[in-house]
């Protein structure tokens, strides 16, 4: 319904399924970030981070690690299952080697809306704010207002995404993608990104 909804995380789609809002009405708003480095190094295929400042990771945040050199397809975004103290658990393994001598780092950055290992959905009448004021740059190979990764069948109509540090709405490796009647506005990346793999109906 009506109203500015602040997003911790993504908003995960599942398959067969239809956010629908009540276009400029409904804005989901992304939180401001926090960042720290890494307190020990995260080994590839590791479901876990150990960071510096714990401060603002909290259980169900979502956050993107990355590197100097990690960049790309390389970094994850994933949700915080578990904190003890400054040791962090991921709902995604590491993608790749993230030392602390290349700063590895770990920010609560995400897509505002996700779709990952999905098909036949439908996202629609919704406005995305990325707060990109208060938020760091995340590529679209991982990151945008709107993000599918490996998901087919996806509609994205009569939706708005404003202000996103990064690309206002992308598609990687998903195939019969629509995005009809959508608006991208003051993104700091492209509007439409749709990578390898990939394959746009409309």
């Amino acid at each position: 319904g009506p109203g500015e909804y602040l997003m911790h995380d993504s908003l995960h789609m599942r398959s067969g399924v239809t956010l629908r809002g009540a276009g400029d009405a409904t804005v989901l708003k992304k939180d401001e970030e926090v960042r720290s480095l890494l307190a020990a190094d995260g080994d590839f295929g590791e479901c876990a981070i150990t960071v510096q400042n714990p401060d603002g990771f909290e259980i169900g945040r979502g956050v993107h690690i990355a590197t100097k050199r990690v960049h790309g397809f390389h970094t994850i975004c994933a949700t915080i299952l578990n904190k003890r103290d400054n040791y962090l658990t991921l709902s995604r393994p590491l993608n790749a080697d993230c030392m602390m001598a290349d700063d590895a780092w770990a920010a609560t950055i995400f897509p505002v809306v996700s779709a990952y290992h999905v098909v036949n959905f439908r996202i629609e009448n919704i406005t995305v704010d990325g707060n990109r004021d208060k938020n760091g740059r995340i590529d679209g190979c991982r990151g945008a207002g709107i993000f599918f990764y490996q998901s087919d069948a996806g509609i994205v109509e009569n939706c708005t995404v404003r202000n996103y540090n990064g690309d206002g709405i992308s598609f990687q490796q998903s195939n019969d993608v629509q995005v009809l009647n959508c608006v991208v506005e003051n993104c700091t990346g492209g509007g439409i990104h749709p990578g390898s793999g990939s394959q746009r109906a409309v």
